[in-house]
Order: structure tokens, then sequence, then C-alpha cells
């Protein structure tokens, strides 16, 4: 009779594996579709990464004509 701690530590360790695995995925998506997008538009698809990875592609606003 165990006291069920070992299954209990794998489990949150299974889920953890799944959290980290899913955002790892979801992270390499966002980039490898930046530099596509980056590629497409005639932009650098570095400064393309490095705005996937930082979040600053979610609210960027459109230049300006001026």
């Amino acid at each position: 009779m165990g006291d069920g701690g070992t299954q209990l530590t794998a489990i949150f360790g299974m889920i953890g594996f799944v959290v980290l695995a899913a955002g790892m995925g979801v992270s390499a998506y966002r980039v490898s579709q930046a530099r596509r997008q980056a590629r497409e538009a005639g932009e650098s698809p570095n400064v393309a990464t490095l705005r996937a990875l930082s979040g600053e592609d979610d609210d960027r606003e459109p230049p300006q004509a001026g």
C-alpha cells in the first residue's frame, strides 16, 4: 500500500511536459508564420522573428504615410 505520492508527482510532471511542449509548438508556429510573411513582404525575417517572440506584433499599427 503506497501513499500515491509518486503517482501524483508523475501526473503533474506529465501535465507540465504537455504544457511546455504545447508552448514550444505555438512559438515555433508563430515564428515560422512571421518569417514567411516577412519574406513575402520584403522585410527582414530576423526582425519578424524578434517581433513574434516578443509579442510586439500583436498590437503593431501599420506605418503612417507621412
